[in-house]
């Protein structure tokens, strides 16, 4: 446990770094009626790049080589998750190897290219403008609301019947809508350079969007084709919004360098994002069972279910609606000889899917507090 902790926390220093590159490259290396382009297309690689990890990791890991022969003769078979983590090294490596060549190279834009300035001159300006303070409110809110419902998409669909599938279909059309979308509205911000009237018109269409996202996870009974046009729906609103802030950020702090801008946005986008996600997650109910099936510790290790709670049947002659074990060598302390279904609780997720529309309406509306000049276009 504690080098896979480690190597999180390696992983996690390094995120920053992707996170803040889009808007300070778009400013070093293409010129002003390009930006918006370039960092849409940065930022959107990440969202995708995410999107294909969490749906390739489980094929990826669940690979084995054939008659269980081991990889690399002389050697055991790699557990699933050891070689998930190796085909992730290899994946990393891959696009160190490409990078390299393109360090250093600076094209400079317009404006002069790079720019430098002491941190402290820099975190001054910034705070000093009361139109970014405003903006970055109401992006870390809505960023906080994608990291929320990304985290616990299954989480909150489950108590209303949906199953993994359901969820993933919901997850990939987000990431489906928002791939299509942040293409057109960085063509159109290239050519107009309407960022914030953009910005608020994507916050607004995605309050209603995430709204009726929300009743659907809520309701359930939603056939799948509706849940991807839902989902693709709340994605063409939602994921532009991270590239248009971004260059929001830039116009509104000129001429702090843009990543200085760019770090703040994301610093406080996950700082909400771990408050929304933990609010998400205490607002869920109390864990219950389905009729037949009674609320018991889980005392195997590892814990088969979040929370090491378990739903377990109460007669072996009921209705098994899911038997994943057989004996009780497979799952310590709970099994019988004879088969008894397990089930996992699900907890209530109304109020979580209210957190999700209520932050994103107030995000809405702090857009409309503060209107800020485009300093960058102005220079």
């Amino acid at each position: 446990f504690n080098l896979v902790l480690l190597g999180s926390v390696v992983a996690a220093l390094g995120q920053p770094l992707f996170l803040n590159a889009p808007a300070a490259l778009s400013a070093e290396w293409f010129a002003p009626e390009e930006r918006s382009t370039s960092t849409t297309l940065a930022s959107l690689a990440m969202a995708v790049g995410n999107g294909v990890s969490f749906a390739a990791s489980p094929y990826l890991a669940n690979l084995t080589a054939p008659s269980g022969e081991a990889p690399i003769p002389g050697t055991e078979p790699l557990p699933s998750v050891h070689r998930l983590l190796l085909y992730q090294a290899a994946a990393t490596l891959g696009a160190l190897v490409l990078t390299l060549p393109f360090m250093g190279c600076s094209v400079g834009g317009a404006d002069g290219g790079h720019r430098e300035e002491p941190a402290l001159v820099s975190l001054r300006r910034c705070a000093g403008s009361s139109a970014f303070v405003f903006h970055v409110l109401s992006f870390g809110l809505a960023f906080g609301l994608f990291s929320g419902l990304s985290t616990l998409l299954e989480e909150v669909m489950h108590p209303a019947g949906y199953s993994s599938e359901d969820a993933g279909i919901v997850g990939g059309s987000l990431i489906l809508g928002g791939t299509f979308s942040s293409g057109l509205v960085a063509l159109l911000l290239d050519r107009t350079r309407r960022f914030r009237e953009t910005y608020r018109a994507c916050l607004t269409l995605g309050l209603l969007a995430v709204g009726v996202l929300a009743w659907a996870m809520h309701q359930g009974g939603v056939r799948k084709p509706l849940l991807a046009l839902i989902g693709i729906t709340t994605g063409a609103c939602v994921l532009p919004i991270m590239p248009i802030s971004l260059e929001m950020g830039a116009e509104y702090t000129y001429p702090t360098p843009e990543a200085m801008s760019t770090s703040i946005l994301v610093l406080f986008g996950q700082v909400f994002s771990v408050g929304v996600i933990w609010w998400m997650d205490e607002a869920r109910g109390s864990p219950v069972c389905l009729e037949g099936f009674t609320l018991e510790l889980d005392r195997a290790v590892p814990c088969l279910f979040p929370g090491c709670e378990i739903c377990l049947e109460e007669t072996p002659e009921g209705d098994a609606v899911l038997e994943p074990f057989q004996g009780p060598e497979s799952h310590p302390g709970l099994n019988s000889p004879e088969t008894r279904a397990v089930l996992e609780p699900f907890r209530d997720a109304k109020w979580s899917l209210v957190i999700l529309v209520v932050l994103l309406a107030v995000a809405t509306l702090l857009s409309f507090v503060k209107k800020g000049r485009y300093l960058r276009l102005e220079a």
